[in-house]
């Protein structure tokens, strides 16, 4: 992890993950503004969060704590689907099954394409890599 320059701590379980897509996320996970979940009447009901006075608190999770988050509502897992976040193209086995990668030909639509060829494939429903047929 050296290499690169941001790094987050997990709110969840205190580990270290990269962050390179954005300054204080961590790569695949989840920032969960949990005072925005309330409303009147709710668990809680921070009027000053819900009004706009106040930001919400929130938590950052990396992704291992975003899935064991999955397996314990596993209604909301099957709810959120597929394609969730990509992977490295070498990636011979997927993080999870709601990961996506992209192929050879990801992007690429021009002449030197094959009509057949995916552009990526995905990993869901049993996080196992299948190619998605493109839609052109």
């Amino acid at each position: 992890m050296a290499a690169y320059k941001n790094k987050v701590k997990c709110s969840a379980c205190g580990r270290i993950s990269l962050a390179t897509q954005q300054e204080h996320l961590p790569d695949g996970g989840w920032e969960l503004p949990y005072e925005e979940f309330g409303y009147y009447g709710g668990f809680d009901d921070k009027i000053e969060v819900l009004v706009g006075g106040h930001p919400s608190r929130r938590w950052i999770m990396c992704h291992d704590c975003v899935m064991k988050f999955l397996e314990t509502f596993p209604r909301l897992a099957e709810s959120i689907g597929r394609d969730c976040h990509p992977t490295s193209r070498d990636a011979e086995v997927p993080c999870c099954r709601h990961a996506w990668r992209g192929t050879k030909w990801f992007g690429k639509y021009g002449p030197d394409a094959p009509k057949d060829a995916p552009h990526y494939q995905t990993a869901w429903p049993d996080g196992v890599w299948r190619d998605v047929p493109r839609d052109d």
